[in-house]
C-alpha cells in the first residue's frame, strides 16, 4: 500500500493514523456541494463541512499549502465552496493528503483529468460506510488493494447486493476479482487489522464480528 484512495471520506480524517506507513492520501466528497453524491447543488443536501476540515487537519498538524479549482459551475449560487476543488495538506512528517472536496462520482470524474491521473497512481481503495461508484476503476493500479472498515454492511454474495448498489464498486469486486490483490479488515475502533487473501476469508470474519 503505497498510496490510498478514500471515497466518501467526510471528516473522517483520523484514519490516516491507522496506516502509519503509508504517505500519500488521496480523499474524495461531494461535500459541501452535497451530502448525498449529486452533481447539482441543493439547499437542504448542502454541508459546509469545509472549515470543520481545515480546522480537523490543522489539529493533526496537516497545513493546506495549495487549492485548485477545478470546476466554474456554480459561479450565479451565493454559496462557498461549490465547486471542485482541490486541497492539498501536508504535515510535519511529510505525509501528504489530497482532498477533492464538491466532488462527485461519476459526474465530476469524466472531464477531471487531474484526479483521473492521480489515481492512477493509487494502488489501495479505502471503504467506510458507503460504497462508491466504480468510475474510478478504469484508472487505479491493478491489482489493488481492499481496505474493509468494520462499520460497513457487506454483501455475502453478488446476489445480496441492494438495488441502488449496482453500479457501485462492491459488485465490480465480485466480478472482477483477479483485480482485487488484498483484503484488509480494519476494527473502526482500535484500527486493528487482519488481511485475508480471499473475500470470503474476510467476510467470514466480518460476519462475526460485525459492529452494525
Amino acid at each position: 500500500m503505497n498510496k490510498i484512495l478514500y471515497i466518501g471520506a467526510g471528516l473522517h480524517t483520523e484514519i490516516i493514523n491507522h496506516f502509519k506507513d503509508v504517505k500519500e492520501f488521496v480523499f474524495i466528497d461531494s461535500q459541501p456541494r452535497t451530502e448525498y453524491g449529486h452533481r447539482y447543488y441543493y439547499k437542504p443536501f448542502y454541508r459546509d463541512i469545509y472549515d470543520k476540515l481545515i480546522n480537523k487537519l490543522e489539529n493533526d498538524n496537516f497545513k493546506l499549502y495549495d487549492k485548485i479549482q477545478l470546476t466554474n459551475n456554480f459561479e450565479e449560487i451565493n454559496k462557498p465552496h461549490l465547486e471542485s476543488t482541490k486541497l492539498c495538506f501536508k504535515n510535519n512528517k511529510d505525509i501528504k493528503l489530497n482532498y477533492y472536496i464538491s466532488t462527485s462520482l461519476p459526474h465530476d470524474y469524466y472531464d477531471n483529468e487531474l484526479l483521473q491521473n492521480e489515481i492512477k497512481e493509487c494502488n489501495t481503495l479505502l471503504i467506510s460506510g458507503y460504497y462508491p461508484h466504480y468510475i474510478f476503476t478504469y484508472d487505479i493500479k491493478k491489482p489493488f488493494h481492499l481496505i474493509l472498515y468494520s462499520d460497513t454492511v457487506y454483501p455475502k454474495t453478488i446476489e445480496d447486493i441492494e438495488e441502488d448498489e449496482q453500479k457501485s464498486v462492491i459488485k465490480y469486486m465480485f466480478k472482477y476479482p483477479q483485480d482485487i490483490k488484498s483484503y484488509t479488515y480494519v476494527d473502526i475502533d482500535t484500527g486493528n487489522k487482519i488481511i485475508f487473501n480471499t473475500y470470503n476469508e474476510f467476510y467470514n470474519y466480518w460476519s462475526i464480528n460485525r459492529k452494525n
